[in-house]
């Protein structure tokens, strides 16, 4: 009998030291440190609009299906667009200037119940969050670094300046876009674009996007992306006419890119396919001549 109650005694304590250990390093997080994420709808042919009560400074996409972009001159209104139809439910993070993080599961929709959203009046329910109330006015506009006629004088510049870096170009479609020339004065980057159409059919351009972006990501996971926006663009960015070429200005606010990432240059057709994509890494960006 005493054998018995000593073996029982040891089970018994084996198992308390067992739940005890599990307990220690099983710990989950409680449900009041959780923040919800929003359920977005977006379409391939009509563009939605978040508006957040702060300005906009990372965002952050689970997937290429859907296009994201800061509206021109403004710095707290997102808009959203599938780049493909009928993707894969994926994500999208975007965090404000204020620290705050937006955590939304975006799906395909043909026809989106909303296509403009106040985030801060969805979010004020949202404890966790507890955002202030913005009117839809409430926009939050950047401050100009260089008034636009001085950008335009040196953009024009520029389009006359002999090549400072070789060509880095890429095609699609016997459509091709080429990077031949990086000049910077004061805090402004003015970077010298050339458009080429081989084909006959003209190139509408639905949008032009300048990211910061990680070299190296794992399989299945989100890129982060810095969008830097434009301050100043000379050429028509609405349409290259077939069989033609066009030279581009774009005006940056300065920046250097750090180890591990490049810019990447998007120019997105409208309803069309021959998307483009230019990397550019830091060592292209450091040979910027002065103007």
């Amino acid at each position: 009998m005493i054998m018995k109650w000593y073996r029982v005694t040891a089970i018994v304590l084996m198992i308390s030291i067992s739940l005890k250990i599990a307990a220690q390093t099983g710990n989950t997080f409680s449900k009041s440190s959780y923040i919800e994420s929003y359920k977005l709808e977006v379409t391939y042919n009509k563009t939605t609009n978040l508006v957040f009560p702060s300005a906009i400074t990372s965002v952050d996409r689970g997937s290429s299906d859907i296009l994201v972009q800061k509206a021109a001159g403004v710095e707290n209104i997102l808009r959203v667009k599938a780049d493909v139809k009928d993707f894969a439910e994926t994500s999208l993070s975007i965090i404000t200037a204020d620290g705050k993080l937006y955590s939304f599961v975006v799906d395909y929709s043909k026809q989106p119940s909303y296509l403009n959203i106040n985030v801060a009046k969805i979010s004020q329910q949202d404890s966790a969050i507890n955002h202030p109330m913005v009117n839809k006015e409430q926009l939050i506009y950047s401050e100009p670094v260089m008034d636009k006629s001085a950008l335009a004088m040196y953009s024009d510049s520029v389009i006359s300046k002999k090549s400072n870096i070789h060509s880095i170009h890429t095609a699609n479609s016997k459509v091709l876009i080429a990077l031949n020339g990086i000049y910077i004065h004061e805090d402004i980057l003015f970077c010298r674009l050339s458009f080429k159409n081989n084909s006959s059919i003209n190139y509408d351009i639905d949008q032009l996007h300048f990211y910061i972006c990680n070299k190296k990501k794992a399989k299945r996971t989100a890129s982060q992306e810095i969008e830097i926006k434009p301050l100043f663009i000379t050429g028509d960015t609405a349409m290259i006419r077939a069989v033609s070429k066009q030279p581009w200005v774009v005006a940056l606010p300065k920046f250097t890119i750090p180890d591990g990432k490049y810019l990447s240059i998007e120019i997105m057709e409208k309803n069309g396919g021959r998307n483009l994509f230019l990397k550019v890494k830091n060592r292209i960006i450091i040979k910027a001549k002065s103007i």
